[in-house]
């Protein structure tokens, strides 16, 4: 049960890791600013001068999306650096969020199941060799 209580505490961390992120981003002409939250969602758009007037509507649009990209890629590093000490060791979050993580890389062959789980299911230490390994039908594998 106390594994479940720290992964439940662990994704409840996450949870508001992300909320509290936010990124903020400024065009290299200083002319633009964006701020978006954890979702990289935009929160604030904001010019600071009046240039964007004498500017062609392409290379306006150019430099909006492009600070806006740079804000949401700020609120990310933040977010991955904060979730990546509640993650398993060796998982990049970067790689985890981008769906390109390798599982069966970052996970162990055979995993045990939290004590009260393996009570259910009428796995037990009593069902263990002499090394202490249970026999193969008594823990859970990825293999087929």
């Amino acid at each position: 049960m106390a594994e479940y209580d720290k992964a439940r505490d662990d994704l409840t961390k996450m949870q508001k890791t992300v909320q509290a992120t936010s990124g903020k981003a400024r065009s290299k002409n200083r002319m633009l600013s964006v701020e978006v939250d954890g979702r990289g969602d935009i929160t604030e758009l904001k010019f600071h001068n009046q240039t964007w007037r004498t500017m062609a509507p392409g290379e306006l649009c150019k430099l909006i999306v492009q600070t806006i990209k740079e804000a949401q890629e700020n609120a990310r590093k933040e977010a991955y650096s904060s979730m990546s000490s509640l993650l398993p060791a060796g998982v990049d979050v970067s790689e985890l969020v981008s769906g390109n993580i390798d599982w069966s890389a970052a996970t162990p062959e055979e995993f045990g199941l939290p004590a009260i789980v393996e009570e259910f299911l009428g796995v037990s230490e009593n069902s263990a060799d002499a090394d202490g390994k249970r026999p193969k039908g008594d823990r859970p594998s990825r293999k087929p």
